[in-house]
């Protein structure tokens, strides 16, 4: 049941609008599962991966990307997943550079009944951004520190139909002026399969 892997990944992304942000990608690396036990999972990723922006080359990146996340299963009804994390990303469009993001993670879920669980999460991010081509030198150094945390209880109506409620948290602490915030939610979803 263990696999060991091999990828390898080419991005050429151009923007039409934005030539500044146009930039090519590589990723080589060896991906990994390992069965330990009947209760204990671990899956791993990482490799080097080379990023270089046409216009502004102070914004390259070079260096180790990967995700370690180990899966327990101490009962039936009970599962742990601890994770940590190097990746580069640019937030979800929130940035149209990218931010070198160092995780940890711990996500604990218990299955109350055949047909509902309850979910938690807690992850801590340390957001590195890179890239930034700002020319004032103090700027250049921006840090933020992401806690999120959230709890969810999930029901299974039908076979392929599922309720979901949940809470979710967010602080983010910045080194820039103006970029802290908290963060509140409470949500409802609502998913059916085909």
């Amino acid at each position: 049941g263990n696999t060991v892997g091999f990828e390898t990944l080419y991005r050429d992304a151009d923007f039409k609008t934005a030539r500044a942000a146009d930039y090519e990608d590589w990723y080589s690396g060896l991906n990994a599962r390992w069965d330990l036990s009947s209760k204990t999972l671990v899956s791993a990723r990482g490799g080097y991966q080379d990023r270089n922006y046409d216009a502004f080359t102070a914004g390259n990146f070079d260096g180790f990307v990967g995700d370690l996340a180990a899966t327990w299963r101490p009962t039936v009804k009970t599962t742990i997943v601890a994770s940590v994390s190097r990746d580069i990303s640019n937030l979800q469009d929130e940035i149209a550079n990218y931010a070198v993001i160092d995780a940890v993670g711990l996500e604990p879920s218990w299955s109350i009944t055949e047909k509902t669980a309850l979910r938690g999460w807690a992850r801590y991010e340390r957001r590195d951004f890179r890239g930034t081509g700002e020319v004032v030198e103090d700027l250049a150094d921006r840090e933020d520190d992401v806690y999120s945390y959230g709890l969810w209880l999930d029901w299974r109506f039908l076979t392929n139909g599922t309720v979901s409620l949940g809470y979710r948290t967010e602080e983010r602490d910045s080194n820039r002026v103006l970029r802290d915030y908290d963060y509140n939610s409470v949500q409802a979803m609502v998913s059916i399969g085909l």
